[in-house]
């Protein structure tokens, strides 16, 4: 996910269409594609994909998953960390 996140963040200045942001969003795609393998295979996963089956909460999921990017205020970049 952080390699996606990346890839996201920096595409409008290295250019959605540049090798290294289309390569980065390829290995996120494989990346998550290995992940949900491996979760599948082991006995006891980090997130059982059980939880994807049920339609109500499949779309919470999502809908939770894709409205992170939200919370953070307009034109503020990266991590940032209050002392």
């Amino acid at each position: 996910m952080a390699l996606a996140v990346f890839a996201i963040v920096w595409a409008p200045e290295a250019g959605w269409a540049s090798t290294g942001t289309v390569l980065q969003l390829i290995g996120a795609a494989a990346l998550l594609v290995l992940f949900f393998v491996i979760q599948k295979t082991v006995r006891e996963p980090l997130m059982p994909l059980g939880i994807w089956r049920v339609p109500r909460r499949g779309s919470a999921n999502l809908v939770m998953f894709s409205s992170e990017g939200e919370r953070r205020p307009s034109g503020q970049r990266g991590a940032t960390v209050g002392l």
